[in-house]
């Protein structure tokens, strides 16, 4: 019973952690969209 309650909890632990890696992998590219935009904004 355990380790079936040991197995859920990390491949729910695991799910939430690729969410967050696929959440921050796009918000870095909106990041690095967004200062590309703004250093282009300014040197021209």
């Amino acid at each position: 019973m355990l380790a079936v309650m040991n197995v859920v909890f990390t491949s729910k632990k695991a799910k939430m952690f690729s969410v967050f890696s696929v959440f921050l992998y796009t918000f870095a590219n909106k990041l690095n969209m967004y200062k590309n935009a703004f250093f282009f904004t300014c040197c021209l």
